[in-house]
């Protein structure tokens, strides 16, 4: 993969790493302040400037930097899934194949944004149902992380805000005084990520919040709807793409990449199979365990489903949505096979 993806452009990882060289050093101090300047990739290369310019690490001594990293969150998503004490032999011949998954490995093992969000959300799981953090130290532990992955993905960040306030309205909000107070920060939140994030590459439309959205969602269609693995999506197949991003029907091509997305095209179908011969309990288990022991699960459902919707809506390569659906489907893929636990016994 680190020979792939040092010969073509198919990956970010050439191009960040020679933005964060010396011969792009005043890339990071424009004339005038420009915050996309400061987040996507040029972010990334900031950050790996010291290593690149400073240190003169070479381009695959960083890929395996990163390649550590991807690892470790493989490690931590296999772990989450086997703490759930599944007893199904079909459940965990999945879980091996899931963490095996060639396309899981490929895209979080290179110089990528991709590779530090899975790491980043991995860890977070594993330290909140695993290690099982205090939630007061846990969300303050994870303000830094998430303040990474907006710069590193702005619309990412905003995701995650948006989470955070449809989490709290859905299941915090009541009549008392300080719960109105935080749902009226939040909202105040919302708004300054919005206005902040004006002059990004995610919102350079004329309008508002909404019509801003709609045109970003537009353009991302446009622009991914080309390659190999293209969906060519028209305006009646809304509903289509949320089946497509999971499965990608007529897609394979083959070529290197062919059995890659075959795989994973198996192995979605095999989830969803366990569903016609396994006896899925009922929801009761899951609420007493769950939203009792772990009640912030609602807002990483939220935050993956969210993630899965706008994915599945704006873009038109099944490549490209391969490679980003890491960032959500671990979370829905553990929130599936939990539903399948026999005793709502702590993690």
């Amino acid at each position: 993969m680190l020979y792939y993806s040092s010969k073509t452009g198919v990956f970010d990882g050439h191009g960040i790493y020679n933005i964060a060289g010396p011969d792009y050093y005043t890339k990071f101090y424009p004339d005038s302040f420009n915050l996309k300047a400061y987040t996507g990739s040029d972010f990334l290369s900031f950050i790996l400037r010291p290593l690149v310019n400073y240190l003169n690490l070479s381009f695959y001594s960083v890929s395996f930097i990163f390649f550590y990293l991807g690892t470790f969150g493989v490690l931590f998503c296999l772990k989450l899934y086997q703490n759930l004490n599944l007893k199904s032999n079909f459940l965990k011949i999945f879980i091996l194949a899931f963490c095996f998954n060639p396309s899981l490995n490929i895209f979080t093992s290179g110089i990528m944004k991709d590779t530090l969000i899975f790491f980043v959300t991995m860890l977070l799981l594993y330290l909140y149902f695993i290690k099982k953090y205090d939630l007061k130290y846990f969300i303050l532990i994870s303000i830094l992380p998430l303040l990474f992955i907006y710069f590193i993905r702005p619309y990412l960040g905003g995701i995650v805000i948006f989470s955070i306030f449809t989490y709290f309205v859905l299941f915090s909000i009541n009549l008392k005084i300080q719960n109105l107070v935080v749902l009226i920060l939040l909202s105040l939140i919302v708004g300054f990520t919005f206005q902040t994030s004006i002059n990004l590459y995610a919102w350079n439309y004329d309008g508002g919040l909404i019509e801003q959205i709609v045109n970003f969602v537009k353009f991302r269609q446009y622009s991914t709807n080309v390659g190999n693995t293209i969906m060519g999506y028209t305006n009646s197949d809304f509903f289509y793409r949320f089946f497509q991003s999971i499965f990608g029907f007529g897609v394979y091509k083959g070529g290197l990449f062919g059995p890659v997305f075959l795989y994973d095209q198996i192995l979605s179908f095999y989830l969803f199979s366990l569903f016609l011969f396994l006896k899925l309990k009922t929801f009761k288990n899951l609420k007493n365990f769950y939203f009792k022991d772990y009640e912030l699960l609602r807002l990483f459902i939220i935050y993956s489903i969210g993630l899965y919707l706008l994915c599945s809506i704006s873009i038109s390569n099944f490549g490209l949505i391969l490679r980003l659906k890491w960032m959500y489907w671990p979370i829905i893929t553990f929130f599936i096979i939990s539903l399948f636990q026999t005793n709502a016994k702590k993690i």
